[in-house]
């Protein structure tokens, strides 16, 4: 599993990394997109990430679903959760 933060801003470098790392998950308005191709793990990780109170997750098992939530202008993603290794007609 891979993680990926792409609002993370580009002050972090000269600034406390940790620091602005829990300021921008806020677990009321962060955006998390998830990528994998086993259901079970999708299920699962969405159970784990509501549990610490994080609502607004989208669960996607294939690529083409998550590139479409990722590259919405309209609701920007802070982070992303991705299935290393895919298979099948789904990972593409």
């Amino acid at each position: 599993m891979g993680i990926c933060v792409p609002r993370l801003h580009a002050n972090v470098i000269a600034n406390n990394v940790h620091e602005v790392w829990m300021n921008t998950l806020d677990p009321q308005t962060v955006r998390i997109v998830l990528l994998d191709d086993d259901p079970f793990m999708l299920r699962l990780l969405t159970l784990q990430l509501a549990q610490l109170g994080y609502s607004n997750v989208s669960p996607c098992h294939m690529s083409a679903k998550a590139l479409e939530q990722v590259t919405d202008p309209q609701m920007p993603v802070d982070l992303i959760f991705l299935d290393i290794v895919t298979h099948g007609p789904q990972a593409r």
